[in-house]
């Protein structure tokens, strides 16, 4: 028996569907198991591949090493993902639920042949976690975690490696943003291309030809090929083959007596063996008081101009309107045309990368354009950028915006205008997340403000922080809040009350927040002349049947600097050599011994020193030892053979 479980059930179609929790819960479950049904249904009819399993069981597990794990017909997930109504709209399952259900399909169904295409399992269902959040709530969401994705990767320095490559040195290796968010990226430009109908013929004939097997990016490429009567080789060269993506500096200019409109664009990224120029087939769209309109363009080269008739001056250009392909763009427009474009409901992209050019300003006018966009935007993504733009202004202005701003319906606005009003150090600041602390009724958001808290030497601080080490919430999540923030206060006088609550109130914890108690334990302790009770409490939890306490208590004792945890920590330090408990051991010597006192080390040194002499010695002995058995062997053997033997007779000097 693995361990004990309750199960929510449903059905789609024949296709039996549960859910297990912990009993302890199980009143949780299903808010996570809600969209299961749903989302099941939105794959069959895009794949157009019907769920190719029996049944689809869903089982949340303590500890879990990572957020799910997408075993045939029956998903692994962490139980971090359960949730309570009171989180609002904070937390959700939703993309966790579809990117593991898509995995069925792409990593199931059919799967990489072998990890350097890792992107065909991990792009897919990323993708299509995406494509699902468009058919649930719609387009502007699905655009926005595009967004999201685009900020996120072309974030990364040094991105010099292709999506498909077998130049990696573990697996481990491939499990990042290239076969996550790139690969979904690659996939939505291919379905941009292609068209969404000539796309999902292609995905399902993809599917049925290698269900049952496993395929590389080649098989994928024929079938697309195939269907599409196009060559597919520069595609996937420059997107997948090859590393990176485009750089793009734009510049547009208005000739009124031509009536052209020029778009000038420079591709800027670093050129080498494993990064090429772009073939990039797009279109421009421009907008003016009788509509809007698209004209095609396609960029080949390091810098082109473009040049294109129209009626009157436009109002807003945005190039790639519709958000078809990843791209680092710098595209600094006029004034009326940033307001334009940021006043446009039609067009949630523009008024995000609109925050972002004002964000850059620091003055009134973007100011007061910032806050409209925080309290009136339709789109929370829009206002939550926005909110994050003022908190980029260090002025009393954008801080007294966020300040006027907090009465947001949408809890995730909310949550993102405390979390930037608590980017400032100022007594206001302090007020509003005292304030929240009190008002606040959403425990994700009281969480936010109790770590804002830290940041304060005010009196009415500690008393606080102590109520909420002791208080009662779901996952604990406000005592582990309360833990944050005491070692941010960095305060050993908060040693005693921690380490009474981590020693009466275990079970409450989650095993992450539980290790984090550990280590804020040590962590307060660490300069402290009696270490000795502290140490004697990390140390019982070193064998400790969860693996992520066993190692928060190891990481901890190399945390508290007491060389007398070194003979525990030896104990790990020789385990086998892949143990996760050897690593971390061997890590808290390292800092352990890297922390002692100049006396100490001398002492230790010494010792050391006097310990190797001895064994030298003693080897040296064994070795004099050995070489006097061996030398007087041969004059034993030749002895005892002058006892046997007569000696033989000289041989006679003929020359040969």
């Amino acid at each position: 028996m693995a361990g004990y479980f309750q199960k929510l059930e449903d059905r789609h179609g024949d296709i039996p569907l549960a859910f297990y929790t912990p009993p302890s819960k199980f009143n949780e479950a299903k808010n996570s198991f809600r969209d299961t049904k749903d989302i099941m249904a939105f794959f069959d009819e895009e794949i157009g591949v019907p769920y190719p399993w029996a049944k689809y069981y869903q089982v949340c597990v303590n500890d879990f090493v990572a957020g799910g794990m997408e075993n045939t017909s029956c998903t692994t997930l962490t139980d971090s993902t359960l949730f309570t109504d009171a989180t609002e709209n904070i937390r959700d399952s939703e993309g966790l639920i579809s990117h593991e259900l898509a995995h069925q399909w792409f990593g199931d169904l059919v799967t990489c042949k072998d990890w350097s295409h890792i992107w065909l399992n991990e792009g897919f269902a990323t993708y299509y976690e995406t494509l699902y959040t468009a058919h649930k709530n719609g387009r502007d969401t699905m655009l926005y975690e595009l967004y999201g994705r685009t900020r996120q990767i072309t974030g990364i320095s040094n991105d010099v490696n292709a999506i498909v490559r077998r130049t990696y040195d573990h697996p481990d290796d491939m499990f990042n943003f290239l076969a996550y968010p790139k690969g979904s990226w690659v996939l939505h430009t291919l379905r941009s291309q292609l068209g969404e109908e000539l796309y999902r013929r292609c995905i399902k004939t993809y599917l049925e030809r290698h269900q049952f097997a496993s395929v590389t990016t080649e098989d994928l490429r024929a079938v697309i090929e195939e269907l599409s009567g196009r060559s597919m080789d520069q595609f996937f060269d420059q997107w997948v083959y090859h590393a990176h993506h485009p750089e793009l500096e734009l510049s547009y200019s208005w000739d009124e007596g031509a009536k052209l409109a020029k778009l000038s664009v420079r591709q800027t990224q670093k050129l080498g063996e494993n990064v090429l120029l772009f073939d990039l087939p797009l279109s421009v769209r421009f907008k003016g008081p009788s509509g809007a309109v698209n004209r095609p363009l396609h960029v080949t080269a390091k810098e082109e101009d473009f040049y294109f008739p129209l009626d009157s001056a436009p109002q807003v250009v945005r190039f790639d309107a519709d958000y078809t392909m990843l791209a680092k763009i710098s595209f600094k427009v006029p004034s009326p045309m940033l307001s334009a474009q940021l006043a446009d409901k039609e067009d949630v992209i523009g008024r995000l990368l609109a925050i972002e050019q004002l964000s850059t300003r620091h003055d009134k006018e973007a100011l007061a354009k910032l806050k409209q966009a925080l309290n009136d935007d339709a789109f929370y993504g829009v206002r939550i950028e926005a909110s994050k733009a003022l908190r980029s202004d260090p002025s009393d202005e954008a801080l007294e915006a966020l300040l006027t701003s907090t009465k947001q319906s949408d809890a995730r606005v909310r949550l993102q205008v405390m979390v930037d009003i608590g980017g400032f150090y100022r007594d206001t600041a302090f007020g509003a997340a005292r304030r929240a602390v009190d008002a606040e009724k959403n425990p994700a958001i009281v969480a936010t403000e109790i770590r804002d808290l830290a940041g304060y030497e005010k009196n009415e601080v500690r008393p606080l922080l102590l109520k909420y080490l002791d208080s009662q919430s779901f996952m604990n999540e406000l005592a582990d809040a309360a833990i944050g923030a005491i070692r941010l206060q960095d305060d050993p006088a908060y040693v005693s009350p921690l380490l009474e609550t981590l020693g009466k109130r275990e079970p409450d914890f989650t095993s992450g927040g539980f290790g984090r108690g550990l280590g804020t334990l040590a962590y307060l302790a660490r300069n402290e002349e009696k270490k000795g009770t502290v140490r004697d409490f990390l140390v019982r939890y070193v064998n400790h049947k969860k693996r992520t306490i066993r190692l928060a208590s190891l990481s901890a004792l190399g945390t508290l600097g007491d060389s007398e945890a070194i003979v525990v920590l030896n104990k790990f330090a020789t385990a086998a050599k892949d143990s996760p408990e050897r690593g971390a051991a061997e890590r808290a010597v390292t800092e352990l011994r890297a922390t002692r006192k100049p006396v100490d080390d001398f002492k230790n040194l010494r010792s050391e020193v006097l310990e190797l002499q001895k064994s030298n010695r003693e080897l040296r002995k064994e070795l004099d030892d050995l070489k006097k058995k061996i030398e007087a062997r041969p004059a034993a053997a030749s002895e005892s053979q002058t006892k046997k033997k007569k000696p033989a007779a000289m041989p006679s000097k003929h020359p040969a």
